[in-house]
């Protein structure tokens, strides 16, 4: 049987969004909860669709850290690619 596979979702506390509006902050909304609000819609919506989501905690300096050392812009495809390299670097 083939092992389904876990999208991965950036999420954050409130302090590491205020950080994370820092270094991207044209991407971001306007407010922490307007962010959550429709970050919980769309991972409603995603689970409703059968896929599994994997929360994965995003803490900025981290973040910013690994774009660096990547040659990556702080921006949303970045953040995709760190979430599902950390859900990657959790499952081995």
């Amino acid at each position: 049987m083939k092992k389904k596979l876990a999208l991965a979702v950036c999420w954050y506390d409130e302090t590491q969004w205020n950080n994370m509006k820092e270094l991207d902050p044209g991407a971001m909304y306007d407010s922490y909860e307007s962010w959550r609000k429709n970050a919980n819609r769309a991972v409603n919506e995603m689970k409703k669709a059968g896929h599994e989501i994997k929360k994965v905690s995003i803490r900025a300096d981290a973040f910013r850290e690994w774009c660096k050392e990547r040659g990556m812009e702080p921006n949303g495809d970045a953040r995709s690619a760190y979430a599902s390299w950390k859900l990657q670097e959790r499952a081995d």
